[in-house]
């Protein structure tokens, strides 16, 4: 059992408990795959069986890796790597000062989110004009592309790695 063939993601290495994940981000996850994907489990299933459903939990029990970057109440303890680092930078080149700095820590939803947020708050936007108190709000980048990116370097990355994902932002 020490020697593992796996990717880190599908591996059932750092020992995850069922008592480590949270139920309501299991729970919301069911409610949004339900609702954009049409997932078949009912919003009162047990977590165990939305972890089998989802083949986050082998036949002895042991859950996958991947179920604490999802769903761990504390993603980081099993994999401290699993963080986003987002610089914003004044010059062209990677140059002190930085303009803005943030570490962000949590499931692999709340990170994207935060570095689509933060990538969003630093690049220039144009809001036009006001139709029934909403303002159409348009990027200098198209936040379809930076949330893909972004999902990219999450999902993608080496888990077994100690880099976090970096996110940079230039002026050009």
């Amino acid at each position: 059992g020490f020697i593992n063939f796996l990717p880190f993601d599908a591996a059932r290495t750092s020992g995850v408990r069922l008592k480590d994940l949270s139920v309501s981000k299991i729970r919301a996850f069911v409610r949004d795959a339900k609702q954009v994907r049409g997932f078949k489990m009912p919003l009162s299933a047990r977590p165990i069986d939305v972890l089998t459903a989802l083949e986050l939990v082998d036949e002895k029990g042991r859950i996958a890796n991947s179920a604490a970057l999802l769903f761990a109440k504390r993603p980081q303890r099993f994999c401290l790597a699993s963080r986003v680092k987002c610089a914003w930078f004044l010059t062209d080149s990677v140059s002190k000062p930085i303009a803005d700095f943030k570490v962000f820590d949590g499931d692999v939803f709340e990170l994207t989110d935060q570095a689509r947020d933060f990538v969003l708050s630093h690049i220039s936007r144009q809001v036009g004009e006001h139709f029934q108190s909403i303002a159409p709000t348009t990027y200098e980048l198209p936040e379809r592309a930076i949330f893909e990116a972004i999902v990219n370097a999450i999902c993608h990355r080496d888990y077994t790695s100690n880099a976090s994902v970096q996110v940079m932002l230039f002026p050009d």
